[in-house]
């Protein structure tokens, strides 16, 4: 009676893996690198305009604080002057943070009249997530004797074990276990 049922109670058993899943947690990283801008480049703009079917490409330099500049040509006061050249280069620092579900990204920029130093420390955030704990395969072989034998079988995989299990053209069940090696 046993021999009967038992295909049928292994199909069951495969059917119930093969809708599990395993969770696993993504452990949280965090790194932080430094870049020092000796070697910066100012970002040059270029524009295309079209005309009468030509392109032409137009250059666009970065540009002087006009308002600033006018200001500080207005100052007859040098104390004035000073000040005010003083707080155009004065050094300062900045700290944006960005956050989301996945990522925190914290900027933090040196300046002093242009950026002298910029550093990013990310972090990709432990999360949990839901995966197939398993590969399942399927495939037939043939045994070539006096009689051959074909048999049809089940290949499951979980971790680093093959789980097999199959039914031959002679009644027989087969059931078998192979590891990875490498």
């Amino acid at each position: 009676m046993l021999k009967k049922y038992l295909p049928y109670i292994v199909i069951l058993i495969l059917l119930l893996l093969l809708f599990t899943r395993q969770e696993r947690t993504i452990q949280p990283v965090s790194n932080t690198f430094v870049r020092d801008s000796i070697d910066l480049r100012p970002i040059i703009l270029t524009d295309t305009i079209k005309l009468k079917g030509k392109d032409s490409i137009i250059t666009i330099e970065n540009p002087v604080n006009t308002k600033l500049l006018n200001d500080f040509k207005q100052l007859s006061d040098s104390l004035e002057r000073i000040k005010m050249y003083e707080d155009a280069i004065t050094k300062r620092t900045y700290r944006e943070v960005y956050k989301d579900s996945t990522a925190t990204i914290e900027v933090e920029s040196e300046v002093q009249g242009y950026l002298t130093k910029q550093k990013v420390k990310y972090t990709i955030n432990e999360r949990e997530i839901k995966q197939k704990g398993f590969n399942l395969y399927t495939g037939v072989e043939t045994t070539v004797t006096t009689k051959p034998v074909i048999t049809g079988k089940l290949y499951l995989q979980r971790n680093r074990t093959i789980y097999t299990i199959g039914y031959n053209s002679e009644k027989q069940i087969i059931v078998g276990v192979g590891f990875k090696l490498l």
